[in-house]
């Protein structure tokens, strides 16, 4: 039993600690993308399931925490579940005042910017963790400094193996730009193959 709980604090805790956060952070950037672009928010929950903590702000937003933490989402006005798929019966059924705050009839660009918002959120969010790992935990050494700076005198060395791969990469995309050069007619109407064939004989 204590075994199970040491597990439980040392593991899953921290899991769902952390998973949450980076839900949150993933679902407040379509939250605040889409409130810029005038769509209305129905619910932003932060779990799953049966809703356990609530409440509603100005705007009209359920908040909410539920019962699995296990992921997130916003739920847009008009939507058929949780998964942002448009209801075409409530659409239909909105107040004619509100269908244009619905996420349906925003432009495209709009939609893609408010789908877009969630994983460029946790991109910064990224970036903003090793910043702070770096101010916090990193070192300044002078003598990897000056290292650095006498390597950027001289280009580090080319492995064959570096040559080779680049040459493997490559060298397809250069057969295939010759063969699609040599297929093509050229402006006398000749392809290039014919040249070579047609060409006088060398003495």
């Amino acid at each position: 039993m204590i075994d199970f709980a040491y597990w439980l604090l040392s593991y899953v805790v921290p899991f769902l600690a952390v998973l949450t956060v980076i839900v949150f952070v993933h679902e407040m950037g379509h939250y605040l993308v889409a409130r810029w672009n005038g769509v209305a928010i129905q619910t932003f929950s932060i779990g799953f399931g049966r809703e356990l903590v609530g409440w509603n702000d100005r705007h009209g937003t359920r908040w909410r925490i539920s019962a699995i933490p296990l992921g997130g989402y916003v739920r847009f006005l008009g939507d058929m579940n949780e998964a942002s798929v448009p209801d075409p019966e409530a659409s239909a059924k909105i107040d004619p005042a509100l269908a244009p705050r619905l996420f349906v009839n925003k432009s495209v660009w709009q939609r893609i910017a408010v789908v877009a918002a969630g994983p460029i959120a946790n991109v910064i969010l990224t970036f903003l963790i090793l910043y702070a790992l770096l101010l916090g935990y990193g070192r300044y050494s002078p003598r990897s400094s000056a290292r650095f700076c006498q390597n950027r005198s001289r280009p580090p060395p080319v492995s064959k193996a570096a040559i080779a791969s680049l040459l493997w990469t490559v060298m397809p995309f250069v057969a295939l730009r010759i063969s699609s050069a040599m297929s093509r007619p050229a402006r006398s109407g000749r392809s290039p193959w014919n040249w070579s064939a047609t060409a006088p004989p060398r003495r």
